[in-house]
């Protein structure tokens, strides 16, 4: 039996369920290629434990729901940018939902792997006009 839920209702409560355990949910958009893809990336999610750059966070920006790595602390605020993207969001600790632990395109990744974390330095070692060029190859 196939459950349908509204993205609404399950991101209202999606930090209480992430309390007792991960959840795992299929992204959409472009904004954290090349790592995810639109429809194709499955992400997992965990209550939030810590806050660290170079992370992935869900939180809840405005009345939307965002999927982007951590690039900054100050203060008491946090800065975002999606891998693929030029903007950056602000917001604060209390709008954090979930943590990605790992993903899978074709197969599943953690992203506390050492792998995954040299392709992340590659990454964020150029600028990133260049690296999404290089990437959309």
């Amino acid at each position: 039996m196939k459950l349908e839920v509204s993205n609404t209702l399950l991101f209202g409560e999606l930090k209480s369920i992430l309390e007792e355990r991960d959840v795992i949910l299929r992204i959409k958009g472009n904004s954290m290629w090349p790592f995810f893809k639109d429809i194709k990336t499955s992400v997992t999610l965990r209550k939030v434990v810590y806050i660290k750059n170079k992370e992935i966070y869900l939180f809840k920006l405005n009345d939307t729901y965002v999927l982007h790595r951590l690039i900054k602390v100050k203060d008491d605020k946090l800065i975002f940018r999606g891998d693929g993207n030029h903007g950056k969001e602000y917001t604060t600790k209390y709008s954090l939902i979930g943590h990605v632990i790992g993903f899978e395109n074709k197969k599943y990744i953690k992203t506390s792997s050492k792998v995954y974390k040299v392709k992340l330095r590659l990454y964020l070692l150029l600028p990133r006009i260049i690296m999404i060029k290089l990437f959309k190859r």
